[in-house]
C-alpha cells in the first residue's frame, strides 16, 4: 500500500517555522546514511578490542615459564561478559564481534557501555605493565578480527587507533571511558570526519568530502534565517557545524566578520557541548545555537591535545549510570524541559528509546495536560452555558495545537516516537491520540542498496520540501510587504497597490498548483519528477538568485569586496530572505516573469541546479534550440560552461 505524501503535517511544522516555534531535536539516524556510526559499528570496535585484550593477556597469564606474579583478570572479564549479558555457552573472540552477539548487546548499549567502560580500566593496569611488542601483538589481533569477511566485506574498514596505557591511567577512574571512546573512533577523522573550524570557508567544507546531506543544509539555511536559531542534538558528530559552515556561519564566537562577506544578521555560530559553555560563554552578537547535549567529538579532541580532557570526560554521555544522571544535569536537562513547554520540537532520526530522555518527554506533557481546565462538561453544553464545536473540528485544532513533530520510517511505527507524540496531543487536549498513524508523523523511505529502485520521498526529500514550502510562505509575506518598495526603487516609479495585490494573487496561485500536484504524491518515480520540478526553484533558483543580490549589495558597500566575488558564489553559501525581504519579492517576481515569458512562446522554463541562477527554456515540442537565461550580479570572471546544462546551446546572459 503506497504511503501519502505528509503534505497536511507539513503544512503544520512550516507554519510552526515561519512563527519561530520550531526546534529540531537530532538524532543518531540523522547521520547514518552519511556517517555510519551506527551502535552495532560502534559496539563491534568496542568487542573487537575488548576480545584482542582480554585475549592475550589470558594466554600471557597462562604461559609455562612466566613468573608466578602474572596473573590476569581477563579470563573473568570474558566470562563475566558472557553471562552479564546472556552471550551463550561458549564465547570465543570471534563470537564476540559476531552478528548474532552485536545485535543482542545493541538492544541496551548503555549498559554494555557502561560495562566496558569499567572493564577497560581494569585491563588497562594490566597493559600498563607490558612492553610495546604486546600492544602491537594486539593490535594486530583486533584488525584481524574486524576485517572476518561477512559476504565478502569486512566488518570494518577503518582500524582501530593505537593508545597510550600509561597516559590514560592519569585519568584516574576515567581510564576505561578515555580508552573507551578513543576505541569508538572519537579521534579518527575516518570515523567521526570534518573541521568546521579549519581556516577558510572551502577548506573547512573540503574536510567533509560527501558527508553533507542536504537535511543538514536545510537546518542550517533555516537557522541562518533566524526562524529556527536554536538546535538540539544528541549526537557527537561534525555535520551540522560543517552544514552551518556552507551555509556562511562562522563556527567560532571570537572571529572578526569578514568585511567582503554579505552581511547577515545570523551570521554566527555557537557550539554549546558542556556546562562550562553553557554558563560561561556570552556573545556580544546574535547567534545562533546548536546545543550538543551529550558532548562533542571536537571538544574531546580540544581537551585531550590542551590537557583538559579528565574535566571534559563527565559532559561525554555514554553509559548506563550516565543517562540516568542526565536527570540532574541541570543545563541540558532543563534547556529540554523548558523548550518542550514553550515550542514545538520537531525529532529527527531520534527514536525517543532513551529512556531518560523519553521520560522526560513525557513528564513535561503530562504535566502540561494536569493543568489544562477542566474539559467542558456535556450537561452544561446541553444547557448551553458553553459554546460547542463538533468533535471532528475539535480534534483538528487539538492535532494543530500539539507540539510535537516526529520523522519516522514509512510503513512502520516506532513506539517511543509515537508515545511522545501522543503525550503531546493529550497536553493539547486530544482525549484518545491514535496508538497508530498520528498527523504528526513525518513519514520517510529509508535509503535502499544501491542499485535498487529509491521510494519517494527519502528523508532528505522531505526536508527539502520543508525547506520549498517555508520559502514560498516567505516569499508571499515579501510580496505583500516589500515588493511596492523595492519595484519603485529599481523602476523609479511608483507601484499602484492594486498591482501588488495582483501580483500576489498570481503567486498564491502558482503556489496552489505545486500544492495540488504534492497532494498526489505517492512512492511512484513519477512523484519524484515533479517534486524536483517544483523544488529545484527554491532550493537552487532562487537560493541562487538571493546571493547574486546579497553580492550586489555588498560590492556596493565595499568595491574590494567585488576581488573576492566567487568565494561566496558557491551552491551551498546562503543569504536569508528575511535579511532582504525586498530582494525575495522580486526574486517571486522574476520567476514569475521567466514562467510567463515562456509560455507566450509555447515554451517551458525550468530551472537548473547551478551555482548560478539558471533558468531553462524548452520548447513544448522540443522543436527549437534549448535556451538558458543566466542572471547574476557582478563578477571579474566569464559564466563556467560547466555550470549550464551542455544541451542549452543558446546562454543568454544578464549581469547585473
Amino acid at each position: 500500500m503506497s504511503s501519502p505524501f505528509a503534505f497536511d503535517t507539513v503544512e503544520r511544522l512550516v507554519s510552526r517555522i515561519i512563527a519561530g516555534e520550531a526546534v529540531f531535536f537530532v538524532g543518531a539516524g540523522f547521520s547514518l546514511d552519511s556517517e555510519p556510526n551506527s551502535s552495532a559499528r560502534l559496539i563491534r570496535r568496542l568487542m573487537a578490542r575488548f576480545a584482542a585484550i582480554t585475549e592475550h593477556l589470558e594466554a600471557r597469564a597462562g604461559k609455562v615459564g612466566e613468573s608466578p606474579t602474572v596473573a590476569s583478570a581477563a579470563p573473568s572479564l570474558r566470562e563475566g561478559l558472557r553471562v552479564t549479558f546472556n552471550l551463550g555457552d561458549k564465547l570465543q573472540s570471534k563470537g564476540m564481534v559476531a552478528d548474532q552477539t552485536i545485535k543482542k548487546l545493541t538492544q541496551d548499549y548503555y549498559k554494555i557501555n557502561d560495562w566496558i567502560c569499567s572493564s577497560f580500566t581494569i585491563l588497562l593496569r594490566e597493559l600498563a605493565k607490558v612492553d610495546a611488542s604486546v600492544l602491537a601483538e594486539i593490535r594486530r589481533r583486533e584488525a584481524e578480527l574486524l576485517n572476518q569477511n561477512v559476504d565478502g566485506r569486512p566488518y570494518d574498514v577503518v582500524r582501530l587507533d593505537g593508545f597510550d596505557a600509561e597516559a590514560l591511567l592519569a585519568l584516574g577512574n576515567d581510564a576505561g571511558k578515555s580508552l573507551f571512546l578513543e576505541t569508538m573512533g572519537f579521534g579518527n577523522a575516518d570515523i567521526w570526519g570534518g573541521d568546521p573550524r579549519a581556516g577558510g570557508r572551502e577548506e573547512a567544507l573540503n574536510t567533509y568530502g560527501e558527508r553533507l546531506r542536504d537535511r543538514q543544509h536545510i537546518i542550517a539555511r533555516l537557522a541562518r534565517e533566524g526562524l529556527a536559531p536554536l538546535v538540539l542534538t544528541t549526537n557527537f558528530d561534525l555535520l551540522l557545524e560543517g552544514a552551518c559552515r556552507a551555509a556562511g556561519f562562522e563556527v567560532d564566537d571570537a572571529r572578526q566578520t569578514d568585511p567582503a562577506k554579505p552581511s547577515a544578521t545570523y551570521d554566527r555560530l555557537l557550539v554549546v557541548a558542556g556546562p562550562t559553555e553553557f554558563f560561561e560563554r556570552g556573545t556580544a552578537y546574535r547567534a545562533a545555537l546548536l546545543l550538543k547535549i551529550h558532548g562533542c567529538v571536537y571538544r574531546y579532541r580540544q581537551e585531550r591535545k590542551a590537557g583538559g580532557l579528565a574535566r571534559y570526560l563527565p559532559s561525554m554521555v555514554f553509559t548506563f549510570r550516565e543517562i540516568q544522571n542526565w536527570r540532574k544535569d541541570s543545563w541540558s536537562r532543563d534547556v529540554v524541559s523548558t523548550l518542550l513547554r514553550t515550542r514545538s520540537i520537531v525529532l529527527c532520526g531520534y527514536s525517543g528509546a532513551d529512556p531518560v530522555v523519553h521520560d522526560t518527554f513525557r513528564t513535561v506533557y503530562e504535566e502540561i495536560l494536569a493543568h489544562r481546565p477542566t474539559p467542558q462538561s456535556p450537561a452544561k453544553l446541553e444547557r448551553g452555558e458553553y459554546s460547542s464545536e463538533s468533535a471532528s473540528e475539535k480534534d483538528a485544532a487539538e492535532v494543530r495545537d500539539t507540539r510535537a513533530f516526529f520523522t519516522g520510517a514509512a510503513g512502520q511505527a516506532e513506539f517511543a516516537g509515537l508515545e511522545i507524540l501522543r503525550a503531546g496531543s493529550r497536553a493539547a487536549g486530544l482525549t484518545d491520540p491514535p496508538l497508530f498513524g498520528h498527523p504528526n508523523y513525518l513519514p520517510f523511505h529509508l535509503r535502499g542498496e544501491p542499485g535498487a529502485p529509491q521510494l519517494f520521498p527519502t528523508l532528505d526529500e522531505l526536508f527539502v520540501w520543508i525547506y520549498h514550502r517555508t520559502l514560498r510562505r516567505l516569499q508571499r509575506n515579501a510580496i505583500l510587504s516589500d515588493l511596492g518598495r523595492i519595484a519603485a526603487m529599481l523602476l523609479r516609479r511608483n507601484v499602484a497597490p492594486a498591482d501588488v495585490e495582483e501580483i500576489c494573487s498570481v503567486f498564491e496561485e502558482q503556489c496552489r498548483d505545486e500544492n495540488d500536484y504534492a497532494r498526489h504524491w505517492g512512492e511512484s518515480p513519477g512523484s519524484r519528477r515533479e517534486f524536483r520540478q517544483i523544488t529545484v526553484w527554491t532550493s537552487h533558483f532562487h537560493l541562487a538568485l538571493l546571493r547574486e543580490f546579497a553580492l550586489m549589495e555588498t560590492v556596493a558597500r565595499n568595491q574590494r569586496s567585488s576581488l573576492r566575488i566567487q568565494e561566496f558564489r558557491s551552491s551551498g553559501y546562503y543569504c536569508a530572505l528575511l535579511d532582504r525581504p525586498g530582494w525575495g519579492a522580486w526574486g517571486a517576481v522574476v520567476e514569475m516573469a521567466l514562467r510567463r515569458m515562456a509560455a507566450r512562446d509555447d515554451t517551458h522554463a525550468a530551472a537548473a541546479q547551478s551555482a548560478y541562477p539558471v533558468a531553462l527554456v524548452t520548447s513544448r515540442g522540443g522543436e527549437f534550440t534549448k535556451t538558458a537565461v543566466v542572471l547574476r550580479g557582478p563578477s571579474l570572471y566569464r559564466l563556467p560552461h560547466s555550470d549550464v546544462p551542455g544541451v542549452y546551446r543558446r546562454v543568454h546572459e544578464w549581469q547585473g
